[in-house]
């Protein structure tokens, strides 16, 4: 009986770490990068309201700004898929690329 008991949890265990996914790895990137997704037309509409709001200098010893934007393309996303600061910027609009491209990858 006792030879069994062990067989089973063996077992048990055995399927258990094999059925853990190993892809999933931490973010990676500096805590003060924030990668904007967004066609190039809506950053340039929104590009003013986003450097007021993440890149405020700071006045440490010396000036530095808070975070640093850097937009990529939507079509880019799965690249950055990985990176620590993600902000997706678009309109509630079907019918533009960036709206349709995150409609996509979430409904999976």
């Amino acid at each position: 009986m006792k030879r069994i008991l062990i067989t089973v949890i063996s077992l048990i265990s055995v399927f258990y770490f094999i059925s853990c996914e190993t892809s999933n790895r931490p973010a990676q990137g500096l805590e003060d990068e924030i990668y904007v997704v967004a066609d190039s037309s809506e950053y340039a509409e929104l590009s003013p309201a986003l450097d007021s709001a993440f890149e405020k200098i700071i006045y440490t010893p010396q000036p530095e700004k808070l975070f640093t934007l850097f937009r990529i393309s939507p079509n880019q996303l799965e690249r950055y898929k990985h990176k620590k600061n993600i902000l997706i910027v678009a309109p509630l609009n079907p019918s533009l690329l960036t709206q349709l491209l995150i409609q996509l990858r979430f409904e999976r």
